[in-house]
């Protein structure tokens, strides 16, 4: 079970445990695949399939019982279109909807971001909804993304050493300042944060790296994914010899952190240099007259090459 599951199934039992009976819609079926890994106690769980008439069949014996049954029905619905069908079942119990006022607001976007609260920073946490939406992610995409590295803990060693708890904040720490390469040497880190930037970022850290070569693979990697990302198939040939991620999720991920990187003024010096280091790895034969790079970027952003500092 996947942390947002997780987090979702503790709602469901939170409010059953409270009204016995919950209405669960989904109009935009983005839990359809979980109920089955929801595993509530005692709760019987039915779900709209094909009619009305159908659901209320099943659900008469349960309410014409003793007692107050435990019972989750899901919904795939709108509930305006359903109120009037479902009038007597909404009755009985709480409903529960994408947009509802509090606890009972189960928009994908909100579950998300109340179960990775603890791992990702609050700034990456405030675009999710936009995100689900505009990309069209779906809650197994954002688990895996989750189980990928971002929603990780960090290992203790390198959560201590850079005073966080996220992972993206740590990437950047070890980015922007090698002051703390000796701290990481002392506590024997290095090969848990070669795993970490390996898991999250799809980083090609090879064994026996030094942490400044590390630092230099790492910006590397994750600025041409996000140029190689922007440009999609705008990319001119001779960048295409550039190895990219298969993963979308990974390569967002990538892009991400280099936008943080680029747009936290604090860093901004560390950044140019390392694009600039970047920059001069790269093999590109555009005009001799014009920076190699930044000839494939008017599409993406006329006055700001994604390899300079903004």
């Amino acid at each position: 079970m996947g942390v947002i599951v997780d987090e979702l199934r503790r709602l469901l039992e939170r409010q059953i445990n409270e009204s016995q009976i919950v209405l669960w819609f989904d109009p935009e079926q983005h839990y359809e695949t979980a109920i089955e890994e929801l595993g509530l106690p005692e709760t019987t769980v039915l779900r709209y399939r094909d009619g009305y008439y159908r659901l209320r069949y099943e659900a008469e014996p349960l309410l014409r019982g003793p007692q107050k049954p435990r019972l989750l029905i899901y919904l795939p619905l709108e509930y305006e279109a359903a109120r009037s069908p479902l009038a007597e079942l909404i009755a009985f119990g709480e409903t529960l909807r994408p947009g509802e006022k509090g606890l009972a607001n189960t928009r994908l976007g909100v579950i998300a971001r109340r179960a990775l609260k603890p791992f990702v920073p609050e700034a990456k946490l405030s675009t999710l909804d936009h995100e689900i939406e505009a990309n069209n992610l779906t809650l197994a995409e954002l688990e895996n993304w989750a189980a990928g590295g971002v929603g990780a803990v960090l290992p203790t060693a390198v959560a201590v050493i850079y005073a966080t708890q996220h992972v993206e904040d740590a990437a950047l720490s070890f980015l922007s300042n090698p002051g703390l390469d000796a701290q990481l040497e002392e506590k024997n880190a290095a090969s848990e944060l070669a795993d970490m930037v390996k898991s999250a970022y799809a980083a090609p850290i090879g064994s026996g790296l030094s942490l400044a070569e590390m630092r230099r693979t790492l910006a590397r990697h994750i600025l041409s994914t996000e140029l190689l990302t922007a440009l999609g198939d705008d990319t001119p040939t001779a960048l295409k010899a550039i190895a990219t991620l298969k993963e979308p999720l990974v390569a967002g991920r990538c892009a991400d952190l280099a936008r943080a990187w680029r747009n936290r003024m604090d860093l901004g010096s560390s950044y140019g240099s390392a694009a600039h280091e970047v920059e001069k790895s790269l093999v590109c034969r555009f005009s001799p007259t014009c920076n190699p790079l930044c000839s494939a970027l008017p599409r993406i952003a006329p006055k700001t090459c994604l390899l300079s500092p903004a």
